[in-house]
């Protein structure tokens, strides 16, 4: 290997271990839910400004876009303050504090389910990369929430190329006692861009469905 692949896989291992971090703080809790296989139909009319892609992107039906200092106070008034909603408060006030761009979608009928975008340095990856970020997220940010009890159970771990674009696909079911939150994460690159986009929610659809809109 040449010494600019090997700075060129250095520093993208970096990206990627910077965008990891980003992604965890997204993670939230919820409530019991039963898991079910993605939605392969989307509505049009659904269409929605990323800021920092510059684009608009095709998002579920009833996503609407917020804020996290929004957000923030919908889980004050809706959610009891118990030790694992703090701690997520405590994350999200963290994330608002980082200059890196992100933009928030909640469900119009359910605030607990929310699609992030998150940018990212852009970086290229490959297959070897997803043990990279599986070992970076569980060995050195899932340390502290299962300390607090919160739990972590890996549904997948992959690698897919969708058109023009790659992206790493992991998926969690989160537990705290009794509560339950699935929590789907992508990086995408595409059209020398880097970004991740993660999905919570209580019914375990992933919107595989979104990835459509970074295909062509």
């Amino acid at each position: 290997m040449t010494a600019t692949k090997m700075y060129n896989k250095k520093n993208s291992l970096y990206d990627l271990q910077k965008l990891v971090f980003l992604l965890v703080l997204l993670m939230l809790s919820s409530c019991n839910s039963n898991q079910k296989e993605g939605s392969n139909t989307i509505d049009k009319s659904n269409l929605h400004h990323v800021d920092f892609l510059e684009m608009k992107v095709f998002l579920p039906d009833n996503y609407k876009k917020s804020s996290f200092e929004a957000y923030t106070e919908i889980i004050k008034n809706e959610t009891d303050l118990d030790t694992l909603t703090n701690y997520e408060l405590q994350r999200l006030n963290n994330l608002k504090q980082m200059d890196e761009g992100h933009e928030l979608f909640i469900h119009d009928g359910d605030y607990l389910n929310t699609i992030t975008f998150q940018s990212s340095p852009y970086f290229e990856f490959d297959k070897s990369a997803v043990s990279f970020y599986v070992n970076q997220l569980e060995t050195m940010n899932f340390v502290e929430p299962r300390s607090r009890g919160i739990e972590f159970d890996r549904l997948e771990s992959k690698f897919l190329k969708y058109g023009n674009s790659k992206i790493i696909k992991v998926k969690y079911l989160q537990s705290f006692g009794d509560k339950k939150r699935y929590l789907t994460q992508y990086i995408i690159t595409y059209k020398l861009k880097t970004f991740g986009i993660t999905i919570t929610n209580l019914d375990g659809d992933d919107h595989k469905v979104i990835l459509s809109n970074f295909k062509s």
